[in-house]
């Protein structure tokens, strides 16, 4: 009973840390969160006003084009048309989404900065920060990279999977069942790695930007390392992030495919309103990995000096309980 009631004070303690960490410096994550949200929501906009469109008018094209005789010169107008219009979607797509990654990595490295300085006891202003961080920007960003190569070459086995059923025909009984035991195989490992990855990719940030000259490779085995001692905590983190994410997409589909009204107007507003839960979400999410990783510091008896000086706790160590020999003369 004891027990179970300590559990539950430090998983309320870990969540009452998450939620006010904000609180202690408004003057940063007030506008970092601010500009997190309105640059997410341009890109929303983006799509909304020059992919969507597109796609919708192709859409209409490709509709059209199965009721139009193949033998009239309207069959190759549509043909050229949508071939024009599906090249300049898929540059849009292509600028969109390069776009889109460069700026979502800067701003999800300096939030992990936010974070981490205001668990050090600093109250900086987001431009203090920003000049604090230009130096340390290298690790963060090798780490980030490392971590996107990690899950695509995770992903790469899943997407060759889709691709199976086009061999089924072609093979014969016996190297049919022995790829589709390969193809198992290589579903679960890329599951498995990628259920690994969702805890130690977000606590390896966290190390690269809290240890500096721990990035990349190294950042990974040291988040290793740590997430073995609260493995439970990790997971309960990531999946709380997940199922809030979901739920939220969820909610907002639901809105859009009942909605009486879907003016522009109303999707815009509803976008902005999923864009601003979904980056609080996001920032939530990065605190708790922040907070996490030096709970498992604390858990290994790393830096708990430090981190005592920093928050003006005490920290508390074994006296000796024997008589300690004194050298009679003294200085």
């Amino acid at each position: 009973m004891a027990m179970a009631t300590s559990t539950k004070s430090r998983s309320s303690n870990f969540l009452y840390q998450v939620l006010t960490l904000p609180t202690k410096n408004t003057r940063l994550f007030l506008p970092l969160f601010t500009i997190i949200t309105l640059i997410n929501f341009i890109f929303i906009l983006c799509n909304f006003f020059s992919m969507q469109p597109l796609s919708a008018d192709i859409a209409l094209k490709a509709k059209a084009l199965v009721h139009t005789d193949p033998t009239s010169p309207d069959y190759s107008l549509l043909v050229a048309a949508i071939q024009k219009e599906a090249n300049e979607l898929f540059f849009e797509l292509i600028i969109y989404t390069v776009i889109a990654f460069l700026v979502n990595s800067f701003l999800r490295i300096i939030t992990f900065f936010a974070v981490a300085v205001t668990c050090s006891g600093e109250l900086l202003t987001l431009r203090e920060l920003l000049v604090k961080t230009k130096r340390n920007m290298k690790g963060p960003i090798i780490t980030h990279l490392f971590g996107v190569l990690l899950v695509l070459l995770c992903v790469l086995p899943l997407i060759l999977i889709t691709l199976f059923p086009l061999f089924i025909k072609k093979l014969g009984s016996y190297t049919l069942i022995m790829l589709s035991i390969l193809v198992l195989v290589l579903f679960l490992l890329a599951i498995i790695l990628l259920l690994y990855l969702s805890i130690v990719w977000p606590l390896s940030m966290a190390v690269s930007v809290v240890e500096t000259g721990c990035y990349g490779p190294g950042a990974f085995k040291r988040a290793a390392e740590l997430a073995k001692e609260k493995k439970m905590k990790g997971f309960l983190i990531i999946l709380a992030s997940f199922l809030l994410v979901g739920a939220l997409y969820a909610i907002n589909n639901m809105i859009l495919k009942y909605s009486p009204s879907s003016s522009a107007a109303s999707v815009l507003v509803l976008g902005f309103f999923y864009t601003f839960i979904g980056e609080l979400v996001g920032m939530y999410v990065l605190i708790a990995v922040v907070i996490y990783y030096y709970e498992c510091k604390k858990s290994r008896g790393e830096g708990e000096e430090e981190q005592a000086l920093k928050s003006g706790d005490f920290v508390y160590k074994m006296v000796p309980t024997k008589a300690v020999h004194v050298d009679e003369e003294l200085p």
